[in-house]
């Protein structure tokens, strides 16, 4: 999946990101889920911080390293 990882540019221009990083990603997940595909979807550091070891539920070891809105 593309994405925008700048993260200085996501913080200067939220919508952009938000619509490359989010709605562009519930796009592909749901025409992946309707033909039955798996998507593996890495994040980086900036998201989760490795704190609370491995996730295994959506958001339960969310940890931004940034502000996330």
């Amino acid at each position: 999946m593309a994405a925008i990882g700048n993260v200085d540019q996501c913080e200067e221009q939220l919508e952009l990101c938000y619509r490359v990083n989010v709605v562009a990603s519930r796009e592909l997940l749901t025409a992946a889920y309707k033909v039955g595909a798996a998507i593996y979807y890495l994040s980086t550091d900036y998201v989760f911080d490795g704190e609370r070891g491995a996730c295994t539920r959506r958001m339960m070891c969310r940890g931004p390293l940034i502000t996330m809105d």
